[in-house]
């Protein structure tokens, strides 16, 4: 334990819980300042996708968000999420990559055209979902960390909205991951 001492006052004891809680709080204001994506060539690389969407066969009601970007000594390669009614598709992206003298050197697509208009409500809460998950992963300790996205789906036959639950818990080795269909809670 830490002392600060006051020469008007007696000795206060620095709890541990208030150091740890405002190192996360600290952790937290770093990672939203310093994970924030952003590109001078995200307008260049929208304007070759959209060059290629018929390459593509990008739908036109389909949307692209700037997920990723890196710089290196290479070049700086952009990571575009596929998105439907501004909900993410899992595991459909665009990638363009520039080389260091700013041209397009690389691209790559796990872009998904077949993926169906869906409705992109969920009829459950992410709270639900969370709880369906921990009942069905049998959850008996605490649980060390744990992520809910609402994502487009189309693993398990035919597009759906679903939950993805990612979890780790001191019950259960390893990361554990959950789809919960967010309409139905299948």
């Amino acid at each position: 334990m830490q002392y600060i001492i006051d020469l008007h006052h007696k000795p206060k004891k620095i709890e541990m819980k208030t150091k740890l809680h405002f190192a996360i709080v600290a952790f937290f204001i770093f990672l939203a300042t310093s994970n924030a994506q952003v590109s001078e060539k995200e307008a260049e690389a929208r304007l070759w996708i959209k060059t290629n969407e018929k390459n593509l066969q990008i739908n036109p009601n389909d949307a692209f968000s700037l997920r990723f970007v890196r710089k290196t000594q290479a070049g700086e390669t952009l990571r575009f999420q596929q998105l439907k009614n501004g909900v993410p598709v899992f595991d459909s992206e665009i990638l363009v990559h520039f080389s260091p003298y700013g041209e397009v050197t690389s691209t790559a697509s796990t872009y998904k055209p077949a993926i169906a208009n869906i409705n992109t409500t969920p009829s459950i809460t992410k709270e639900n979902a969370i709880a369906i998950s921990n009942q069905a992963l049998e959850i008996s300790g605490d649980i060390t960390f744990q992520e809910s996205k609402l994502l487009v789906y189309d693993k398990l036959g035919g597009t759906k909205l679903v939950y993805r639950i990612v979890t780790d818990s001191f019950s259960k080795t390893g990361s554990w991951e959950t789809i919960v269909d967010a309409q139905t809670g299948e």
